[in-house]
């Protein structure tokens, strides 16, 4: 089964939620931002394309968390500026607008 744009806008918004309460390492936070890049290119989502590649890169970020029952890592720090930044504009990007919203719902009635 293919998931929905509006399955994997979801899923995206639900992982970036949950970024700036994590606390990584600084290779942690720069995988991150990498994955980002990638969230940020893959916003089509009527491109089919893009749409995997957003899918995907969701699935990445949210493996990306920290663990939960690991020893605390002394070098890990809560989220930078610049991710918090790129995640809320992410979120806004992939919040659909009350009229976007009404299309989609529309479409997935048809």
């Amino acid at each position: 089964m293919t998931a929905r744009p509006t399955q994997v806008r979801w899923h995206a918004r639900e992982v970036l939620l949950d970024v700036p309460r994590w606390s990584l390492t600084p290779s942690g936070w720069a995988a991150v931002s990498a994955i980002l890049d990638t969230l940020a290119t893959g916003l089509d989502l009527a491109d089919p394309d893009q749409l995997a590649a957003l899918a995907e890169a969701s699935v990445a970020l949210e493996l990306s968390a920290p663990e939960r029952l690991t020893e605390v890592d002394k070098a890990a720090t809560p989220a930078p500026d610049s991710v918090r930044e790129r995640v809320n504009v992410l979120i806004h990007e992939l919040t659909p607008s009350a009229r976007q919203g009404a299309d989609e719902t529309s479409r997935a009635v048809e």
